[in-house]
């Protein structure tokens, strides 16, 4: 029947052309506008630094598939986490 326990899953997508700051606007813009309960991404260290400060306050988890720096977790917050390892 698809979904996760009974709920549907709609996937919503921003590119954020490997750039730090489109990377915040557009992880603003899926918790501000969109609502998500969560994030697959950004994609590369650079982005994921820069934007997941803004998960951690609104507290929802993003996870990178991809960043391998560390900063991505350090300085992102208990709601940033890396998976590429």
């Amino acid at each position: 029947k698809g979904g996760i326990n009974g709920k549907k899953i709609k996937v919503i997508y921003e590119d954020d052309e490997n750039k730090p700051a489109t990377a915040t606007n557009a992880m603003q813009k899926l918790i501000n506008n969109e609502g998500v309960v969560a994030i697959v991404g950004p994609t590369t260290s650079g982005c994921a630094t820069a934007a997941g400060p803004i998960a951690t306050s609104s507290k929802i988890p993003a996870i990178s598939g991809t960043a391998t720096s560390e900063p991505v977790t350090t300085k992102g917050g208990e709601y940033v986490f890396r998976g590429c390892f």
